[in-house]
């Protein structure tokens, strides 16, 4: 068994199990919501993909981890780094609502290192009401605030999460090659 193939199968296996836990628990909470308020939001399953998709990107950062650490501290370390992309993601959208280019760019920045800040704005943006959205007048500080999205993320941001577990994948594999074990 080749070890690109022993990493592939492992993480396609997780993979799956990620992407279920994602897609079901999202799903039960929009169904908590709805049965306790009576509001769904206008698509289910676009936030529930934006979920499956940030999860993925973090057991992706795990596995890539796991070639050079334990795999205990590698998930530990995706942990602390989703963390820190979230809040650099905040630090972004005030930033915006400031008109601080610095931490503009620090939110950027973030967003391309790892795309899950840009993932959990997809979710945002998916539980919304429309009503809500429409009736925004100031956008700037509409953009500023974390826990609101005036937009599904961009698709040039979207295909970045994708090529970035493609290259993540890419680059754990290359690393497992050179592991001495």
């Amino acid at each position: 068994l080749r070890r690109s193939s022993y990493l592939l199968g492992r993480w396609l296996g997780l993979a799956i199990v990620v992407v279920l836990y994602a897609a079901l628990s999202g799903l039960l909470a929009i169904g908590a919501v709805a049965i306790v308020s009576g509001y769904t939001p206008p698509s289910v399953l676009q936030p529930v993909a934006y979920l499956a998709g940030q999860a993925l990107v973090i057991l992706t950062l795990t596995v890539l981890l796991s070639t050079r650490l334990p795999a205990i501290a590698g998930g530990a370390v995706a942990v602390v780094a989703y963390g820190i992309a979230w809040l650099a993601g905040v630090l972004g959208h005030i930033g915006i609502a400031l008109g601080t280019d610095g931490l503009v760019g620090v939110g950027n920045f973030s967003r391309i290192l790892l795309p899950t800040d840009t993932l959990w704005q997809g979710v945002v943006f998916g539980l919304e009401p429309s009503i809500v959205i429409d009736s925004i007048g100031n956008q700037q500080v509409a953009q500023g605030n974390p826990f609101f999205a005036l937009e599904a993320p961009n698709p040039a941001y979207v295909a970045w999460a994708v090529a970035w577990v493609v290259l993540a994948l890419v680059l754990a594999i290359v690393l497992l090659r050179r592991r001495e074990l």
